[in-house]
């Protein structure tokens, strides 16, 4: 059996035009249907881009929740400034020796409720159902870790301990501890301000970062996207190729036979 198989040039031509035709139809499936196809090595940066464009992100919502954490920390110790600057009224209206004894019970009076206010929000103020005014640390990973320290409202409570008008003596001592609690105070808001510009330069950095791999991942796709439509411009242009070099192929055949039958070497 003669298994050697013949190949015409028309043969060869029309193979290359299906194989061009086959080829722009898989790069056309492909960009309709938003399907990678990329090198695999080229792929596995963009997926390894996205992964950290992922982590990137989420670290920036922790940084954003911790800062609120801090931000309700913030807002306590302002209205503890508010109980405080009360205190120092009263305390310094307390040493006025005039004062008969049912004003300065009055006064007494207030400033107990007083500290007992400050007592309250130390000891109630929450966030997620955490204290965030009992001096504790907490770590969140942001754009790496990040140890933040929650203002000490205990320091304050201390400083205001025993806290007694009922003498000008008293008063005076009441006035230099409200004083000296006014100063610790002032020092935690400090430090929740500045827990808060740290939280705020690690998410903004996050953000940053996220935002350049979120653009270089899109970069990888869109490689993919250009590699389908230069597959499309070679399918098709093989196509134009082998039409083209089909038909002059024909047209030297019909010149040859044209060419012998003037001469007589073919008859019809």
């Amino acid at each position: 059996m003669n298994c050697a198989r013949e190949y015409t040039m028309d043969g060869l031509n029309s193979s290359g035009a299906i194989a061009g035709r086959q080829q722009s139809m898989s790069a056309l499936k492909a960009i309709a249907s938003g399907n990678k196809s990329g090198p695999a090595s080229q792929q596995a940066i963009a997926d390894s881009l996205q992964t950290k464009v992922d982590i990137a992100e989420a670290g920036s919502a922790n940084g954003r929740l911790a800062s609120a954490r801090m931000g309700a920390a913030g807002e306590a110790l302002s209205n503890m400034q508010g109980v405080m600057t009360r205190l120092t009224e009263l305390t310094t209206r307390a040493t006025d020796g005039s004062l008969s004894d049912a004003d300065r019970s009055v006064i007494n009076e207030e400033v107990q409720q007083l500290s007992s206010e400050l007592s309250s929000v130390v000891q109630n103020t929450r966030f997620n159902g955490q204290p965030v005014l009992q001096g504790g640390t907490f770590t969140t990973d942001v754009d790496g870790k990040v140890s933040v320290a929650d203002a000490d409202g205990n320091a304050v409570l201390s400083a205001l301990s025993g806290l007694d008008v009922s003498s000008v003596a008293a008063a005076e001592t009441a006035k230099a501890a409200v004083e000296q609690a006014g100063q610790i105070l002032t020092e935690q808001q400090s430090r929740v301000a500045t827990g808060q510009a740290a939280l705020g330069r690690a998410v903004s950095r996050g953000v940053s970062k996220a935002a350049n791999m979120a653009e270089a991942a899109a970069a990888y796709g869109g490689a993919d996207m250009a590699q389908e439509m230069a597959n499309l411009a070679a399918g098709l242009t093989q196509e134009k190729v082998s039409a083209s070099i089909t038909t002059l192929h024909r047209q030297v055949k019909m010149e040859t036979v044209k060419k012998l039958i003037s001469q007589g070497g073919v008859t019809t």
